[in-house]
């Protein structure tokens, strides 16, 4: 009885073995699957990483962009603020140029009328001395 349980542990051994084998082959070419995965990965992680480096400085590029339109903008808005002050001091300029036209005008009419009744005095005086001196 001895015997036939031996060569049934055996055989049961050998069949474990095999499937051991088996098992260990498979370990194997799983191995070699996953060094060739890791390649791969290790491949699309290095393109990854150029693609990041890339967008980066097409990010620095955009961003100098941006800082220069907002230099722009800025700039832009500071001379429509200018071009409004300017335009409402020239305004308020010609408003004062026209007023003071205005009093010019007055203070002109003003004194030729005092210089026509003064010359209309002179004259008057004028012919009276010239009468006087003629009787």
């Amino acid at each position: 009885m001895a015997t036939g349980w031996d060569a049934e542990m055996q055989e049961r051994f050998e069949r474990l073995e095999q499937k051991v084998d088996g098992l260990a082959d498979e370990v194997k070419a799983i191995g070699v699957k996953l060094e060739a995965n890791t390649e791969r990965l290790d491949q699309k992680v290095n393109s990854l990483a150029d693609e990041v480096k890339a967008v980066g400085v097409k990010l620095d590029a955009n961003t100098e962009r941006l800082d220069h339109f907002e230099r722009t903008f800025a700039s832009k808005i500071e001379i429509e603020n200018l071009r409004d002050l300017v335009q409402r001091s020239a305004e308020g300029f010609a408003a004062s140029l026209d007023r003071i036209e205005r009093g010019v005008t007055e203070t002109r009419r003003d004194w030729q009328l005092k210089w026509e009744d003064h010359d209309r005095v002179l004259r008057d005086q004028a012919r009276r001395i010239t009468t006087l001196e003629s009787e």
